[in-house]
């Protein structure tokens, strides 16, 4: 096996044209589809709130007023690699006794209220630590100063347990929270509304750098990407205390295309459920045509939620199910495991620093296994032009010919930011094997709850989790649930299978 030695800007960087010794990778290929046009959620899905018209509701003294926050310099600068922070969280104690305002309505319900204010913030995002809504129960969150930008109603379907439920992103220093619970519920003694343990707030917005240049070339203005362009998404999410940006893809799957919202990203951007489960996916964030202008933020579509279904660390690849709506137009992108080889071209499609849309262009160099200070599974991928920033990461690495994803964005030496800048791409050869058991859907798939080794969704090796069979099993198939109790799941896609119980009773949601 030949090995090749060479030193790279900050480091050894330890290269070989083959595979390890013992490694066993296989060559699969799927390609894209689209456009499906099945969901077509408006933006903002909530009706105007209940309390819209009662200011008297929101008392500055029952209020949750953050202190301001301040810019980023890592924000301001950009960082060389990994995701990039856009914000960051106040830990708090909120609850309906001590905050906010209770107030009877004339259908006989309550409503509890509470204005949550931030100076300078971007947009604030919300964490209940306790959603455990009653039926019926609703909560719905919305700019103070523009309720039409409202989002919700959210309900007890939407909680996942053991995890905080994070609100949507809310495009204002001043979002009021709505929380209504119907006449049944307003009668019962010890009513009570979910806690909010912490507020995230965006820092301070930098100028929009414009496309166009070297660094930020803009992706409509190479028609040839614009269906894979169309699978795209800016993602938001939370990590901790601290709120990140990244990059990443929908893929389509083999057998056949069923509309599973199979989502890659890198791996050091997910790789927990938590963090999964506060995604937000923001779609067609770009401009309306060649170096023109682009809508903001806030007024693209978006997918609120998701599910980490598999990671590869070694190969800085993470699949995700996305859980909210989707909107039409979208395009499933085609993939493949086969060596790129040599000095193949390929395309990156990516949100640098968070910024629109943007398209650059390399090639497959050598296959690596050290760079930028970590050792895992990346090709050499130098650019000819447009390179990548924070924010990029995730971003789908296509090969030209086919236009099939090889791997995700993951470091640079970030040399300008331009032709000649050196990256290192997360390798999907090298993630598949992990990631096979989704991308290659079977018609029976296995889960235990009470399983605790390696999962495949084999009957040897199953899931623990039932929401994993739930996306990993082929349209029409069938999900063995080995007998236990599984937690409640909103199950909102649409898709058919038939769940069988093995070995005892399988009780879900109880």
């Amino acid at each position: 096996m030949n090995r090749i030695t060479r030193t790279i800007c900050c480091g050894a960087l330890l290269a070989t044209a083959g595979l390890a010794v013992g490694q066993t990778l296989k060559d699969v290929s799927a390609d894209g589809y689209g456009p499906l046009d099945t969901f077509e959620p408006p933006r903002r899905v909530a009706p105007l709130p209940r309390t819209v018209e009662r200011p008297e509701l929101f008392a500055a003294d029952r209020g949750l007023h953050l202190p301001a926050v301040s810019a980023n310099p890592a924000l301001v600068d950009g960082p060389e690699e990994g995701a990039q922070q856009i914000g960051e969280a106040i830990e708090m104690v909120a609850d309906p006794i001590t905050s906010g305002a209770w107030t009877a309505l004339e259908d006989g319900g309550m409503v509890w209220t509470v204005l949550v204010t931030s100076p300078n913030a971007q947009s604030l995002r919300i964490r209940f630590d306790d959603f455990d809504l009653p039926t019926g129960a609703e909560l719905v969150l919305y700019d103070a100063d523009d309720p039409t930008e409202a989002y919700g109603p959210y309900s007890r379907t939407h909680r996942r347990r053991g995890l905080p439920f994070w609100s949507p992103s809310v495009f204002s220093n001043r979002v009021r929270v709505e929380i209504y619970f119907p006449p049944a519920l307003a009668l019962q003694p010890g009513l009570e509304a979910p806690r909010i343990g912490a507020v995230a707030q965006e820092y301070p917005s930098r100028p929009q750098v414009a496309l166009g240049n070297d660094c930020r070339i803009d992706v409509n203005c190479d028609a040839t990407w614009d269906d894979p362009s169309r699978g795209v998404a800016h993602i938001r999410f939370m990590r901790g205390n601290s709120e990140f940006i990244c990059t990443g893809s929908l893929l389509t799957r083999l057998p056949e295309f069923d509309g599973t919202p199979l989502f890659l990203t890198a791996g050091h951007c997910i790789d927990s459920e938590a963090e999964a489960s506060s995604v937000e996916a923001y779609w067609f964030f770009e401009t309306d045509d060649c170096n023109g202008t682009a809508a903001d933020l806030d007024d693209v579509p978006r997918t609120d939620g998701a599910t980490l279904l598999a990671v590869d660390g070694d190969a800085d690849n993470s699949l995700l199910a996305l859980l909210g709506d989707l909107p039409g137009n979208l395009f499933w992108n085609g993939w493949s495991t086969t060596n790129p080889g040599l000095g193949l071209n390929g395309t990156l499609i990516h949100h640098p620093s968070g910024t629109r849309k943007a398209i650059s262009y390399g090639e497959f160099q050598v296959y690596t296994v050290c760079a930028c200070g970590s050792c895992w599974n990346t090709w050499f991928f130098p650019f000819s032009n447009g390179g990548q920033e924070g924010g990029s990461s995730g971003g789908p690495v296509f090969s030209n010919a086919g236009q099939h994803v090889r791997a995700v964005a993951s470091c640079s030496s970030n040399s300008g930011c331009g032709p000649n800048e050196w990256a290192w791409e997360g390798s999907l050869r090298h993630a598949y094997d992990v990631l096979e058991p989704f991308l290659d859907a079977r018609d029976d798939v296995w889960v235990d709850i009470g399983h605790g080794g390696t999962e495949r969704g084999t009957q040897a090796e199953p899931w623990d989790e039932l929401i994993e069979g739930y996306f990993g099993v082929r349209e029409g198939g069938n999900v063995h649930l080995v007998g236990g109790t599984y937690p409640e799941i909103n199950f909102n896609r649409g898709r058919t299978m038939v769940f069988m119980a093995e070995s005892g009773n399988a009780v879900i949601g109880g």
